[in-house]
């Protein structure tokens, strides 16, 4: 990484300041966006960096079960962090105030705020996913990241991309399945947002934990049986239907395996009439419809390596197309 790692700042400004203890603040408007990712910093603070850190919300409905939570900072001498506020009233507690030195949080952001360390970035698709990226690089690969925190930044960066289909680009869903391995899961995040969402939010899981890195503008995973259970080929055809707009992909795969070494491929385009799926799927002994920019074919496992090459060739011709537009 770049730029400054965040706990590396944050810990510089505590020993130049003589600061003894760090107090979390969060935003007013969501209990699920900027509260989960104050729960875990604060964790990561206390757990990992063994620093004194805790969250200050004055609000019960917005404070987390089970979680340590101030209602005031209790000290005199400590850093305010400002996670996922925008502007200054949108913080949830005037406590803040008290703090002579202050850090802003927030991605992306429109403005710089008003704090004295600010870790604006706006590359990532939310606050969840900048402290994903930043606590990975701070521990190095020293230890995993703790489950309690992958669930949490796992539930803020589902509502904060509107269930990834907000300003993502791949590596988004990279991070998300490395959440999602680390011990996140669906279930809680389907409990602490929307529960008529548990379908899509497990098709969505079980697509992005299977999710392989080596792609260049495509995306696609292999789903074993044993990760299709409770799901349909249709549920998994939804999801992808969601998040099938991002930045740099220009193609995702499934590769859904059925009976005797079959897999059924379920194909995405975003831009079809640019990059033809359809003719992929017809390569294949499948059939799909050039403008739809979905196309389905039926392979055996010795096939799976002629159809990413197929893959890799509708995106080349598709990039030509697009010079020409240009």
């Amino acid at each position: 990484m770049d730029k400054k790692n965040l706990i590396t700042a944050l810990t510089d400004t505590m020993k130049l300041h003589k600061m003894s203890s760090i107090r979390i603040y969060t935003n007013t408007k969501s209990n699920s966006k900027g509260t989960s990712c104050a729960y875990a910093l604060a964790s990561f603070l206390k757990d990992i960096c063994s620093l004194d850190a805790e969250v200050v919300i004055a609000d019960p409905s917005l404070q987390r079960p089970g979680e340590r939570t101030l209602t005031e900072p209790g000290v005199e001498n400590f850093i305010a962090v400002l996670v996922d506020c925008l502007k200054i009233e949108d913080i949830e507690n005037d406590t803040w105030t008290l703090s002579p030195i202050c850090m802003q949080i927030y991605a992306p952001a429109a403005i710089k705020g008003w704090s004295v360390v600010n870790i604006i970035e706006k590359e990532y698709s939310s606050t969840a996913e900048l402290l994903f990226y930043h606590f990975t690089d701070y521990l190095n690969g020293s230890q995993p990241l703790p489950s309690n925190i992958a669930k949490y930044l796992y539930v803020s960066m589902i509502a904060a991309t509107r269930h990834f289909t907000s300003n993502i680009k791949s590596k988004t869903f990279e991070a998300a399945r490395d959440l999602l391995n680390l011990g996140a899961d669906y279930h809680y995040a389907a409990y602490v947002i929307d529960k008529r969402k548990r379908t899509c939010l497990k098709a969505l899981q079980v697509i992005l934990k299977n999710m392989v890195d080596e792609h260049v503008n495509y995306a696609y995973a292999k789903i074993s049986k044993t990760d299709q259970e409770g799901l349909t080929i249709e549920d998994l055809c939804d999801a992808l239907e969601l998040i099938k707009y991002v930045d740099d992909i220009y193609i995702w795969a499934l590769f859904i395996e059925g009976d005797r070494e079959t897999y059924t491929v379920c194909l995405e385009s975003c831009l079809p009439n640019r990059y033809d799926i359809a003719n992929v799927a017809r390569k294949n002994n499948g059939e799909g419809e050039a403008d739809s920019g979905i196309a389905m074919a039926r392979i055996q496992e010795y096939d799976f390596g002629r159809v990413i090459e197929d893959i890799q060739s509708a995106i080349r011709k598709g990039n030509l197309i697009g010079e020409k537009l240009d």
